[in-house]
């Protein structure tokens, strides 16, 4: 069993997060080349917009991969097409590129890097996806900050959704990301239009919530707390 990553922030962080992160929002999108980009409540929410703003009818997904990319899928009625993974724990080349020839109408490539580690062919997969006219959406969740061999994780592909919640490379507690391109903005306007905005008390208890975990996941407390023992079951 892979164990839980320890979060590793302080309260100083926690207080910087409370500024408004507008300009953080366009700094991203312009850093990843998408002219569109939307907060959303989680990065499983922003891979369900994705796949009903690109009307997926199914979705080739890694075998191994996060419970929250399935019920992303189930809210979007995607099916999943399931394809196993190599020694790099992403999806293998090959089962993929043959996923990809047989792919229906519809059929749509969620490129996951699994673990903060860059898929090293995407821009194989890419070719052959666009070859078919298959869309590509980027998982970056668990990858912020990343370099595959096409460049910043999130700026291929025709969306890309990252994650933010507090298990993740880059954490905010909660929260995800969606970028894209002007070809999409329309349709993920109307599809995100009915997202909630978490009300202040929602914010106010999520904020205590890290606050408890930094301290409960400090290096010199963290052998010791229940956290760490739970975690690694």
């Amino acid at each position: 069993m892979i164990p839980r990553h320890r979060p590793e922030y302080g309260l100083k962080d926690l207080f910087v997060a409370l500024k408004p992160a507008e300009d953080c929002l366009y700094r991203i999108s312009a850093d990843l080349n998408r002219s569109f980009a939307m907060w959303v409540p989680s990065g499983r929410a922003g891979l369900s917009l994705l796949l009903r703003a690109v009307e997926a009818k199914a979705a080739i997904v890694p075998a191994f991969n996060c419970w929250a990319v399935m019920e992303g899928l189930a809210h979007a009625s995607a099916e999943p097409v399931f394809v196993d993974i190599g020694q790099d724990l992403n999806a293998d080349l090959d089962q993929t590129l043959s996923a990809i020839e047989r792919a229906s109408p519809g059929t749509v490539l969620i490129l996951t890097h699994q673990f903060g580690i860059p898929v090293c062919s995407a821009s194989s997969l890419i070719e052959a996806a666009r070859s078919k006219g298959v869309a590509v959406i980027e998982d970056g969740a668990a990858a912020v900050g990343g370099v595959s061999d096409l460049g910043p994780v999130g700026s291929a592909g025709d969306a890309s959704v990252f994650s933010f919640q507090f298990t993740k490379s880059v954490l905010a507690g909660e929260g995800g990301l969606v970028l894209a391109g002007d070809q999409l903005a329309t349709a993920l306007k109307r599809e995100g239009k009915d997202l909630r905005q978490r009300t202040r008390s929602e914010s106010l208890s999520q904020w205590l919530k890290l606050a408890a975990l930094s301290l409960f996941t400090n290096p010199r407390l963290y052998a010791f707390t229940l956290y760490r023992r739970v975690a690694s079951v």
